[in-house]
């Protein structure tokens, strides 16, 4: 697998710059905004941008912070991705983002997304006010890739990525079969 040979493992910056390059529909994959939409789905937020014309950008500077992934689109909305592996939530983390986001996309004009290994909530501290959507890698973001494999199953190059990605994805969450057998024996 060559997200284990290049040692991506447990990144958090590194795992955001992978999706991100995926879900930008200007990225390399030349698919357009295919992935993008693929992902709004699986998380249940579709309508929240206009994927034909999103902008991805990782390690974006707030006024109170840096955002792991940020999408926008030309009519003012965007989603905030919060990307967290191994980390723990900093003070006020997706408050803070919330804050930064009404004032520059308005009130209903964005999507703040949680993305953590298992789908586990923020800390109260950080988001016990903030509306977001709990993701996780080992559900979402599989599943996503999973279907992502299914509309590309005609481009060998983007295939084979995304699924060594998928099952890089699944060793991570203790997925894969070869963890599993460990475990059965």
């Amino acid at each position: 697998n060559m997200f284990d040979a290049c040692g991506v493992n447990h990144y958090e910056t590194t795992h955001s710059a992978i999706i991100a390059s995926l879900l930008d529909p200007n990225g390399s994959h030349g698919q357009g905004g295919l992935f993008l939409e693929e992902w709004l789905q699986v998380l249940c937020i579709d309508g929240v941008i206009e994927s034909s014309k999103a902008k991805v950008v990782t390690e974006f500077t707030t006024f109170n912070g840096r955002i792991d992934i940020l999408i926008e689109d030309n009519q003012n909305h965007s989603i905030i991705v919060e990307n967290k592996i191994y980390a723990q939530d900093q003070q006020e983390q997706l408050k803070r983002y919330d804050d930064y986001a009404q004032m520059a996309y308005g009130h209903g004009n964005y999507q703040i997304v949680y993305l953590t290994l298992f789908g586990t909530e923020a800390t109260s501290q950080s988001g016990d006010t903030v509306q977001y959507v709990q993701a996780s890698y080992s559900r979402d973001i599989v599943g996503w890739l999973s279907k992502c494999i299914e509309k590309c199953a005609t481009l060998p190059l983007i295939r084979e990525t995304l699924i060594q990605y998928r099952n890089h994805i699944k060793a991570l969450t203790n997925q894969d079969m070869d963890r599993n057998g460990k475990q059965e024996l």
